[in-house]
């Protein structure tokens, strides 16, 4: 809530003016002088009373802000706006499902004995993204297959492999460094490239909502209605290739995989999403039975690859949970 908080375009365009107005009122008042004893002093008019209208702006600004905060603080809001980013993350990254027979594209998997060199992350923390564009455009420069090892989302420690580089060269500390650069990490997950994090807010609101000490089910089912939201796109799209190929094909030469990763697989976001708020939903009356209403409606518009797992998931809520804790 505090990241989209200061992401605001209300929040950024407030302080903005705020101090737009402080720094030129202050450069406005080293201009206003007058000799003493003496009448000819100078008051720049103009700029005073662009000093003013700005101020009256400042006001203006502050009670949108105001009503931004209250609006913000409703925890329904709050909710909504979770799940319409990671809706339209999801939708920039999962094509719709097609339908038709898709030729398979290239792919690729090691030989045994060949030659690789892996490279280890620098830093401590969660992957936030990668830049495919850059490993894809060094893979192909120097005729080699990067595999990246982890998937976004996940937590590395300093000195811990995230890729591997298959060639036969060796990797120069320029060469490293650029790799690394390649791969955004920090200390908190972002939607940058990680649907998988704005379920999880999603799924936390839940599960806190359903805890003893809050006992919130109102919000809770909030949150599953904003997963269903997410999850009935997500069970229509295909998952994304593993293989990036160049696009140097030719007559005689067909495209070449330079990049195998991870991408986050939909049967796991949905059966994870959905068991978890299940699991502790034990005691409720309102969770389960929403939850129930979210699987058959998967069901129904999911396409046929998901049915196991979406049966899986059906089983799974028919079952009355026990109560935790």
């Amino acid at each position: 809530m505090l990241d989209g908080f200061l992401r605001s375009r209300i929040v950024q365009g407030t302080l903005a003016i705020f101090l737009a107005t402080f720094v030129f009122s202050l450069t406005v008042t080293r201009y206003v002088w007058n000799d003493r004893g003496q009448d000819d002093g100078f008051v720049p008019r103009v700029s005073v009373t662009l000093a003013f209208a700005m101020v009256l702006g400042c006001l203006g600004f502050f009670l949108v802000f105001i009503r931004h905060i209250m609006s913000s603080m409703k925890v329904a809001n709050a909710v909504s706006a979770i799940g319409g980013e990671t809706l339209s993350l999801a939708k920039k990254i999962y094509s719709p499902y097609s339908g038709e027979r898709q030729t398979p594209g290239p792919t690729w998997s090691p030989d045994p004995g060949d030659a690789r060199e892996p490279v280890a992350s620098t830093e401590t923390g969660s992957i936030v993204w990668f830049n495919y564009q850059r490993v894809l455009d060094w893979a192909a420069d120097n005729d080699a297959v990067v595999t990246i090892d982890r998937s976004v989302g996940e937590y590395v420690v300093a000195g811990q492999d995230i890729l591997r580089v298959w060639w036969d060269g060796e990797l120069s500390e320029e060469d490293r460094s650029l790799l690394i650069d390649a791969v955004g990490v920090r200390m908190e997950r972002t939607m940058t490239q990680d649907v998988g994090f704005g379920l999880r807010q999603l799924v936390d609101i839940a599960d806190r909502a359903l805890s003893p000490g809050t006992n919130d089910p109102t919000t809770a089912v909030q949150a599953v209605h904003e997963l269903h939201r997410v999850l009935r796109y997500l069970v229509t799209c295909s998952d994304p290739s593993p293989y990036i190929a160049d696009d140097d094909a030719t007559v005689d030469r067909e495209s070449s995989v330079r990049v195998v990763h991870r991408p986050q697989e939909i049967a796991t976001l949905v059966e994870e999403s959905i068991a978890e708020v299940h699991h502790y939903s034990g005691g409720s009356a309102q969770v389960p039975e929403a939850l129930r209403a979210v699987v058959d409606d998967l069901l129904v518009a999911g396409v046929e690859k998901y049915r196991p797992t979406l049966e899986r998931c059906r089983e799974l809520v028919a079952v009355e949970p026990e109560p935790v804790g």
